[in-house]
């Protein structure tokens, strides 16, 4: 079954049903422009379905916010630099400092996994890790050490943009939207779409025929 035939089938239900390009993307896993494609081509076929321009509001994410899609949030990044048993602050910084700048002049092509994931956004991390309450800095020894607080965490952002990314917005909380916003994790676009509907007076015989 052809993806146009599959759109007929959809509206197969009678006079007036419809559907929407971008939503049937979504459901079909498919690239919109696709869909848009075979919505044109039975525009093509004279008095059989009925298109209209639909412009909506959508959620997608900034080239940071696919990053953190892919390899975790700042906060969970700068978690896992810390190694279990603590590191001294100055020795931390230390360290995260020296493996940036050695990426940055190609001189590494390889380190430790969880330090390549988080030189780049450490500090932004690790104000956003400890206010979230899963590293400390104990000074109890007299020097500042950086501890965690939890054995683990659960990256909750990375999960919330890879619903956001796979097209499902809804499922994620406008409170959580609008801060992924103000971090510029996630933008809003404007998205074109189409209604597709079947034409009334359609003659079953006639409707069935082009499935």
């Amino acid at each position: 079954m052809d993806l146009a035939e599959r759109i007929l089938t959809r509206l197969s239900s009678g006079d007036g049903a419809s559907a929407d390009t971008l939503d049937l993307s979504r459901e079909w896993g498919l690239d919109h422009q696709k869909v848009v494609g075979a919505v044109k081509s039975l525009q093509s076929l004279d008095g059989m379905v009925e298109v209209e321009d639909r412009a909506s509001k959508s959620w997608e994410l900034t080239a940071e916010g696919n990053e953190v899609a892919e390899r975790g949030s700042h906060e969970f990044l700068a978690f896992s630099a810390v190694p279990e048993g603590g590191q001294g602050q100055p020795e931390l910084m230390k360290k995260v400092n020296k493996v940036r700048s050695l990426l940055v002049n190609d001189e590494i092509c390889c380190c430790s996994v969880s330090i390549i994931a988080a030189v780049f956004s450490f500090q932004v991390g690790f104000s956003k890790a400890m206010s979230a309450g899963w590293i400390a800095i104990d000074k109890s020894s007299g020097k500042p050490v950086v501890v965690r607080k939890v054995p683990s965490v659960e990256d909750k952002v990375r999960q919330h943009l890879a619903i956001i990314k796979a097209g499902m917005s809804d499922e994620v909380g406008e409170k959580e939207k609008a801060d992924y916003k103000k971090r510029k994790l996630l933008q809003e676009a404007q998205v074109k779409s189409y209604v597709v509907k079947r034409c009334a007076g359609v003659t079953r015989r006639r409707w069935s025929a082009m499935r």
